[in-house]
This record gives structure tokens, C-alpha cells and sequence, in this order.
């Protein structure tokens, strides 16, 4: 069966720390999770700590790569 897709956008709030417990909450699900930050959220929290846990490449301004095709 294949997983149901999901993208998880993460703005700059402080609540943003609640995107770490959704996001394992979704993989716990088995659906295949995608993460995209706003640029305020960076101030917060790298882009790594979200890649630490999402199975794929965050998509955010710090590792826009458009040869790779991440990018908005």
C-alpha cells in the first residue's frame, strides 16, 4: 500500500516546536511527510533539526537548490 503524502508547512512562531511532534506523529501514521519552513522559523529552529526526522530534503531558503529541484 502507498503511503499518503503530506507537506508540512512551518511558519515563524514559537509554536513551531509543535511541528516536531506533529511530524512524528504523521511518520508514526505511515504517511510519507514533506517539510517546508518560512524563513522566520529559521530563527528559531536550523533546517537540519527537521531533516533529522523527515525522510526527505526540508525545502527552505538556506537549501534552495534549484538544480536538484528543491526549491519553491
Amino acid at each position: 500500500m502507498n503511503k499518503k503524502k503530506v507537506l508540512l508547512a512551518v511558519c515563524g512562531s514559537i509554536s513551531f516546536y509543535k511541528a516536531f511532534e506533529i511530524l512524528s506523529a504523521l511518520k508514526k501514521s505511515n504517511f510519507d511527510v514533506y517539510v517546508a519552513l518560512s524563513d522566520g522559523v529559521q530563527e528559531f529552529v536550523s533546517y537540519k533539526a527537521f531533516e533529522a526526522l523527515c525522510d526527505h530534503p526540508v525545502l527552505c531558503k538556506a537549501n534552495e537548490n534549484w538544480q536538484a529541484g528543491i526549491n519553491h
